[in-house]
């Protein structure tokens, strides 16, 4: 019992100190009389008890303060009359704190219901997403076979949207489950082969001017598989920012024991305006083509993997146009090029 209400403890120790000096040294009694109440506000600003505890607490401590100075007015007289009024005071003081912090919780649980009730919305509908498209999709293939070219040009339409669907279901999955404490799958991971491995996956499927840089080697205790999907989102944002033949760059560095990773292209950048809403759900990038087909989830799915490795990502606006996202992770260590898995691990064992 003392050791779960041990700050209640600590503090009516205090108090009781508090009292004591008041009684023992009236001529200093508002320092340690104003002390109490104050200490007070604070230990309930971190344990909000429930409203009977409130009411009692405030009221034990509103007696006893009083009559602490009532039992110094038989020394200094009408001066410790004078302080009693404050008694009320500090009690209105102490009440508006109980009513602002509760105020304030009663906001943060439904802020948190409303993110649980957004990520079981996700989720559902991602899972409820998944057998119509899939079923779709088949009768979509099927119709694809028709002798009639116009019959397969539209077939091929439905199936470009259907797997539209697909990848924002993905996402949507992906998302609801950023919360959840087995979002990640850590493993050692080597930087250079994450970087060039996207590279490599989006050099065959989009005509631009590729640049890869990776002028750091070393190992991150991290989820591969979601660093990918994150780095395949800002890949896919730059292609659809950009026309054939511009540069798109894929840079990767170390500051210190930070992984950094740049992706920035040459396309039309974003807004001042709207550089602040990048990272939310659904939000299209000002500079995507129209009919690009992106969910705007990309960016979003960004942030939260980045931040399930405790790390952050930004935006930057080139002088010279284009956007450049910048990423950073932390626990890079160096390592060989390619180390055996055993061996990785224990390199990276002290990380988290």
């Amino acid at each position: 019992m003392l050791r779960r209400y041990w700050p209640e403890a600590v503090w009516a120790g205090f108090a009781a100190i508090g009292v004591g000096l008041m009684l023992a040294w009236p001529n200093w009694l508002t320092v340690p009389f104003h002390s109490i109440w104050v200490t007070l506000a604070i230990l309930y600003g971190f344990r909000r008890w429930t409203v009977h505890s409130t009411i009692a607490v405030g009221a034990v401590v509103s007696a006893v303060t009083g009559a602490a100075l009532l039992r110094a007015e038989t020394y200094i007289g009408a001066e410790a009359l004078r302080e009693l009024t404050e008694v009320p005071l500090m009690a209105g003081i102490y009440a508006t704190t109980v009513w602002h912090a509760r105020r304030r919780q009663v906001a943060l649980d439904e802020s948190h219901r409303a993110r649980a009730r957004e990520r079981d919305f996700a989720r559902n509908t991602a899972h409820g997403l998944r057998t119509p498209i899939t079923v779709a999709r088949g009768y979509a293939e099927l119709i694809q076979r028709a002798d009639d070219p116009q019959t397969v040009e539209d077939a091929s339409v439905v199936i470009d949207e259907l797997d539209r669907l697909k990848r924002m279901s993905d996402r949507l999955m992906l998302l609801a489950a950023a919360d959840r404490d087995d979002f990640l799958a850590l493993q050692p991971v080597e930087l250079e082969d994450l970087v060039r491995s996207t590279a490599h996956r989006w050099e065959t499927t989009a005509d631009r001017q590729w640049e890869v840089a990776v002028s750091a080697r070393g190992m991150l205790l991290a989820d591969g598989d979601r660093l990918s999907e994150a780095l395949d989102a800002l890949v896919e944002n730059a292609v659809r920012a950009t026309q054939p033949g511009d540069r798109i760059s894929l840079i990767a560095r170390r500051e210190h024991d930070q992984a950094v990773i740049e992706i920035a292209d040459e396309g039309a950048g974003i807004p001042r305006e709207q550089r602040e809403e990048v990272f939310q759900r659904f939000r299209r990038l000002a500079g995507a083509r129209p009919g690009g087909g992106g969910t705007g989830l990309g960016l979003a799915i960004v942030r939260a993997v980045v931040s399930a490795h405790e790390g952050t990502v930004s935006f930057e606006g080139p002088p010279g146009g284009g956007a450049r996202f910048i990423i950073r992770l932390p626990g890079l260590r160096l390592s060989a090029k390619h180390p055996s898995a055993e061996s990785a691990r224990r390199s990276v064992a002290g990380l988290r």
